[in-house]
């Protein structure tokens, strides 16, 4: 059984993956400023798909890596169904936030 730290690095790789073969994973990363947005998101600075790699992925990997205590009560899967919603891979993508998500809040999933 894997502990919820090696189960979060699970689904972030999948999320990964996802953004990836979507085409929506960047080569570049944002400039510290744009980093620095204190809105929810970044929404003002950055693609949502930017978040994710840049903030949300990254964060949340370095946490799981060293074992430190994780966010609880997120919920980023509402934004995201909202902005991949006419995405050719926006039902994997919902899909993968939505088990992060899921995770993290202390409900079960596959």
């Amino acid at each position: 059984m894997q502990t919820l730290h090696q189960q979060l690095l699970t689904d972030l790789a999948r999320l990964e993956t996802t953004l990836k073969q979507a085409d929506l994973w960047a080569d570049i990363a944002p400039t510290p400023q744009q980093l620095a947005s204190q809105q929810p998101f970044c929404i003002d600075t950055m693609t949502l798909q930017q978040w994710l790699q840049f903030v949300f992925i990254e964060k949340l990997t370095v946490l799981a890596l060293n074992e430190q205590p994780l966010p609880m009560n997120i919920a980023v899967s509402p934004i995201a169904e909202q902005v991949f919603k006419d995405h050719k891979a926006g039902a994997k993508l919902v899909a993968d936030i939505t088990a992060i998500d899921s995770l993290l809040s202390g409900q079960a999933h596959d």
